[in-house]
C-alpha cells in the first residue's frame, strides 16, 4: 500500500507526519515507546552484530555503539566523511541509512510499503538540499521526492484547515531557543484562485534571555508581548500557533492571555510535516482555491513568439508560480525566417511584459520555414532563466550545422 510522507527537517532533529486511509489529518510517526515524543534527533549509531540506530535509540546505545554520531543532517551538508571499523563513509550515506531506517520503522508500524511522494520541508531550499536528496531519492522507497520551504507547507496546513482560521491574516511563531521567528500568511481574494503569501521576520538572540528560565521567564514574557501587540497593530490576525522548543517550560503565561483574546491560537511541534502531508496531497490538485507565491517560485511566464497555422502566437516554456530548481522543458521549434527569436518575460496575471531578441549568430541561411532549432530552457532562480539553443537543420537537405547557443535571461 502507499502513503504520503511529509518530512520535516529543522535544525536539531526530524519529524514525519504519514497520511493514511481514512484518517482526516496526517498521522506524525513517534519512534519511542511515548507516543507524544515526535522529534527523531540526528543520532546514528553502529552496534557491533552490524546493526543501526537512529534518533534516541542511538543515544541510548552510545556507550556500548562501534560508532556514534550526531549532528548529521548538517554533516552531510557539509559533505563530512567518517571512518567506522576500518571502513571509510560519508555522512551523505549515513544520512540515507538514517532515513532508511524511518522508512522501515513507518513499514512495521503502518503498514507502509511504498511512498508515491514525499515533500521533504527545510527553513532554506539550497543547492546543498537539493544534491543531498538527489544522492539518497534512489534508496529510498519513495517514488518521488520534492523538497520545499517551511513557508510554502505552513501555507499548504494553514488552507488545509476551516476558513475561519485564515479569514484574516495567520501568525506564525517558531522560537528554537535562540532565535524567534514569526511567519504571517495572508491571502488575497481578489483573485481567482487566490493568493497566499508568506512574509518572515527574525528576532535574532531573542534566547540569550533563556539562560535560566526561572530567572529570565518573566522578562521573556514581557518582551514576547510587546512584540505580539506591535505585530498585531501591524496585520489583525484570526489566528497565531506557535512551534519550536524554546516554548516550553510555560514562560510565556501574559503573552499567550493576550494571544487568545479573539483568535485562535495553536501549538504544537509537527506543523510543518502535516503540512508537508497536504502539499503531497496538494500537488497534482489542479482545482485547489488558492496558489502560494513564495521567494523559491519563479515570478515570471517564459515565453517565445512561434507561428503556427500562419498565426503568432506565444508558446510557454516555463511557467510562473513553480519551484524554480524543478523547472525544465525542451521544444524543437521551426523558425519562419531568418536568425531571430522573440523571448517574452510575463507577469503571472498577464498584465506586464519584457521583450528580449535573441540572434543566434552563424546560423545557416536557409529558405523560410526550413530552420529547426531545440530550445531547452530552465530556471537558474526565481527570476533568472537559461536558454540552450541548438540547430537541428531540416533533413538530408539542409543538415544541422552542431551550432548551439546559450542565453541568460533575467527580470
Amino acid at each position: 500500500m502507499a502513503y504520503e510522507l511529509g518530512i520535516d527537517l529543522n535544525k536539531n532533529h526530524a519529524l514525519v507526519s504519514i497520511v493514511l486511509p481514512n484518517e482526516e489529518e496526517p498521522v506524525t510517526l513517534s519512534m519511542t515507546d511515548e507516543d507524544d515524543v515526535f522529534v527523531i534527533p540526528y543520532n546514528i549509531c553502529r552496534l557491533s552484530d552490524g546493526r543501526w540506530e537512529i534518533g534516541y535509540r542511538a543515544a541510548n546505545e552510545k556507550d556500548r555503539a562501534l560508532f556514534f554520531a550526531d549532528d548529521i543532517f548538517e554533516k552531510a551538508l557539509a559533505q563530512k566523511t567518517a571512518s567506522i571499523d576500518g571502513k571509510q563513509y560519508s555522512y551523505v550515506e549515513l544520512f540515507g541509512i538514517y532515513m532508511q531506517n524511518i522508512c522501515s520503522f513507518l513499514r512495521v508500524k503502518f503498514g507502509f510499503d511504498i511512498s508515491d511522494r514525499a515533500v521533504v520541508t527545510v527553513k532554506i531550499v539550497n543547492d546543498g538540499v537539493l544534491k543531498l536528496f538527489d544522492e539518497i531519492k534512489s534508496a529510498l522507497p519513495i517514488q518521488e521526492v520534492l523538497v520545499r520551504d517551511f513557508k510554502e507547507t505552513f501555507a499548504a496546513y494553514v488552507m488545509a484547515q476551516s476558513p475561519g482560521i485564515y479569514n484574516k491574516a495567520v501568525f506564525l511563531y517558531e522560537f528554537n531557543g535562540k532565535d524567534l521567528t514569526n511567519l504571517i500568511l495572508s491571502l488575497d481574494t481578489s483573485l481567482r484562485p487566490n493568493v497566499v503569501k508568506v512574509e518572515e521576520d527574525i528576532e535574532k538572540g531573542f534566547g540569550e534571555r533563556l539562560l535560566n528560565v526561572k530567572k529570565s521567564g518573566t522578562q521573556m514574557d514581557v518582551d514576547f508581548l510587546k512584540i505580539l501587540e506591535e505585530d498585531f497593530t501591524y496585520m489583525e490576525a484570526s489566528s497565531v500557533f506557535l512551534t519550536g522548543d524554546g516554548f516550553e517550560d510555560n514562560w510565556a503565561k501574559e503573552s499567550v492571555e493576550f494571544i487568545c483574546k479573539g483568535r485562535r491560537a495553536f501549538a504544537g511541534q509537527n506543523l510543518f510535516s502535516k503540512g508537508a502531508c497536504y502539499l503531497c496531497l496538494d500537488i497534482d490538485n489542479e482545482n485547489k482555491s488558492y496558489v502560494y507565491l513564495g521567494e523559491s517560485k519563479t515570478k515570471a511566464n517564459l515565453c517565445i513568439e512561434i507561428n503556427k497555422n500562419k498565426k503568432a502566437e506565444k508558446l510557454t516554456l516555463l511557467s510562473a508560480g513553480e519551484n524554480w530548481y524543478e523547472t525544465g522543458a525542451s521544444y524543437r521549434i521551426v523558425l519562419e525566417e531568418g536568425n531571430e527569436l522573440n523571448v517574452l518575460l510575463i507577469s503571472p496575471d498577464g498584465t506586464q511584459s519584457q521583450e528580449r531578441t535573441l540572434t543566434l549568430s552563424g546560423l545557416p541561411e536557409r529558405p523560410k520555414r526550413t530552420g529547426r532549432i531545440n530550445v531547452s530552457a530552465r530556471a537558474l532562480s526565481e527570476d533568472m532563466f537559461i536558454l540552450n539553443i541548438k540547430d537541428l537543420g531540416f533533413g538530408e537537405m539542409y543538415p544541422a550545422s552542431e551550432k548551439e547557443w546559450e542565453y541568460k535571461i533575467s527580470l
